[in-house]
């Protein structure tokens, strides 16, 4: 697997507005991980201002070259939106877990709905 290296800097306080003030946080840590020569997954650190605060942070991450959609079937996904409908739902519903149910609804509409979607790119 891939490795990738993640930085995300917010911009919210008054030392980091500018490109310039980016370039600096970022010139930071590249002298910060310089030295280190075999990153392994879940190495993080923090990004700096120019004035010691954090601004973001930095981390390893395993890059998987599968995607989600590719790695499930459609008939897996299906037959856990079933499982999903037909069994965990009432199950909550009848043990009186009726905001759990509800937010297990709502993602079952969300998986649907993201199964469309897929369908309508695959087949444009």
């Amino acid at each position: 697997m891939d490795k990738t290296f993640n930085v995300t800097i917010n911009l919210g306080n008054a030392a980091m507005q500018t490109g310039q003030d980016i370039g600096k946080a970022l010139t930071n840590l590249s002298n910060g991980v310089f030295g280190i020569f075999n990153f392994t997954t879940n190495d993080s650190g923090v990004v700096k201002d120019t004035n010691g605060n954090t601004v973001g942070t930095w981390q390893v991450n395993e890059q998987s070259n599968m995607s989600p959609v590719k790695y499930y079937s459609d008939d897996a996904i299906e037959q856990h939106v079933t499982y999903l409908e037909g069994t965990l739902i009432p199950d909550l519903q009848e043990s009186g877990s009726d905001a759990t149910a509800e937010d297990f609804q709502t993602s079952v509409d969300m998986i649907k709905w993201l199964l469309d979607e897929v369908e309508t790119l695959v087949t444009k």
